[in-house]
């Protein structure tokens, strides 16, 4: 939803969190049995965020039970500079960010780097 609304207004950085790439990718991953064209929601992130000029991070943990990890890498590749990845730690329900200490530095230093901080 993150990468939808940055790609209608300005903004100053954009953060996606444990996100998947499309909602075609994520019925394939999630419901393989079902033919894609019941899908009315595009969610096409990875078609999207290369278009988006603002400063990019992306947060993607391995430990993700729900939404795979390769998403995020897939999107980080996708998205035009300025980028930067975050590899978290935890499960997808879990705030990596106030958790985890390497990621909330993380977190911090691109905030701070772009003075959002």
């Amino acid at each position: 939803v993150a990468i939808e609304v940055a790609t209608k207004r300005h903004c100053a950085a954009l953060i996606v969190d444990s996100s998947i790439t499309s909602a075609k990718e994520s019925a394939k991953t999630f419901y393989p049995f079902l033919p894609a064209f019941f899908l009315r929601t595009k969610f096409d992130s990875i078609g999207k965020i290369r278009h988006i000029e603002a400063p990019k991070l992306i947060i993607h943990s391995p430990q993700d039970q729900l939404i795979p990890y390769s998403m995020g890498v897939k999107l980080y590749e996708a998205a035009s500079e300025p980028k930067l990845f975050l590899r978290s730690a935890g499960g997808h329900n879990e705030a990596g960010i106030i958790g985890d200490n390497r990621t909330a530095a993380g977190f911090k230093q691109f905030l701070t780097g772009l003075n959002l901080l």
